[in-house]
């Protein structure tokens, strides 16, 4: 009888496990729809890479990468 007594609770919880994710998961999805996310603007020929300073000119071999402290755009060629 005991045993039947532990089942309930535990299958409350399990059936709520999808919802406790879901929940748990909200603030980081709703973080990342601010407006400093997405990629930036390139301006070709102008700007440099963060990693070696060549200068960004060709569309192919570009990359932007979001992140650090107030979430600076790096551009990379």
């Amino acid at each position: 009888m005991c045993r039947d007594h532990l089942l309930l609770p535990r299958r409350r919880l399990l059936g709520a496990l999808p919802l406790l994710a879901m929940a748990s998961a909200a603030p980081a999805l709703l973080a990342a729809c601010g407006q400093d996310s997405g990629p930036v603007t390139v301006r070709w020929g102008k700007e440099n890479c963060e990693y070696c300073g060549m200068i960004i000119d060709d569309p192919r071999f570009a990359a932007q990468v979001r992140g650090g402290p107030g979430r600076k755009v790096k551009k990379f060629d």
